[in-house]
């Protein structure tokens, strides 16, 4: 995904894109939540991250899930839906 978004970046320059994140909230059988520190905010977060081409957002969220945690997971359950969140990363 840094190659296409990379790519991406050489063709727009500064101009804005609209890239879809998915992510999910992991929990343990004692109910307790996964946190992650991101890297790029230096936050704590859930983990996730950018859909790659043909992807569904449970499909992302499972494989991010499994890239950032080593954890192979299931959807239970659609959270939410989140628009007109806006973030800004260096070119």
């Amino acid at each position: 995904m840094a190659n296409y978004i990379k790519e991406l970046r050489e063709k727009v320059g500064h101009d804005y894109v609209f890239l879809n994140f998915a992510g999910g909230c992991v929990f343990n059988k004692e109910g307790e939540v996964l946190l992650q520190k991101r890297g790029d905010f230096n936050a704590w977060g859930f983990p996730g991250g950018a859909m790659e081409i043909g992807e569904s957002a449970a499909e992302t969220a499972i494989r991010e899930i499994k890239e950032e945690t080593g954890y192979d997971v299931e959807i239970n359950e659609l959270i939410g839906v989140y628009t007109k969140y806006f973030q800004s990363y260096p070119n």
